[in-house]
């Protein structure tokens, strides 16, 4: 017999006849955005100069940050896996520096916002196996949160 009343669990629960509801839910949703990502910057095989294209990115992501003064930004420079391991880690981490040195020369961006990694040939998007795949494992990813008070 279904439950016309209450129901908790498997058991059926009844009011009192003179049982009032003295209690009021509110709920609301709130859109925020909690952070970006730009993984498209990529660089040519050992190089570590900006393209205008990638500039543009930045730029708008500089303006999001400066007018979110709790941002952050964690920068990872990446490589393909031509070349010595030693090689690349530098490469990887000149390649995140130079992000970072733009952000801070032309918009400012404090350098206590910023955290850099560098990874060399590690965490592919792809295989190595041609050289389109190595052109897009050699890149710079950005990811830009937002602390709690945000």
């Amino acid at each position: 017999m279904p439950c016309t009343h209450f129901q908790r669990g498997n058991k059926c629960l009844r009011a009192a006849a003179s049982a009032k509801v003295t209690e009021q839910v509110e709920t609301t949703t709130q859109k925020r955005i909690t952070g970006l990502i730009i993984n498209d910057i990529n660089f040519p095989t050992n190089k570590t100069e900006l393209a205008a294209e990638d500039k543009v990115d930045l730029d708008k992501l500089a303006g999001f940050m400066n007018v979110k003064p709790e941002s952050y930004a964690v920068i990872a420079g990446y490589t393909d896996d031509v070349g010595t391991r030693d090689h690349n880690e530098g490469l990887s981490r000149r390649r995140a520096e130079i992000v970072a040195k733009y952000l801070k020369d032309a918009h400012g961006i404090s350098d206590a916002r910023m955290v850099l990694f560098w990874y060399g040939p590690n965490n592919p998007l792809v295989p190595n196996d041609s050289p389109e795949s190595q052109a897009k494992n050699r890149r710079v990813e950005i990811r830009v949160g937002l602390r709690d008070n945000a």
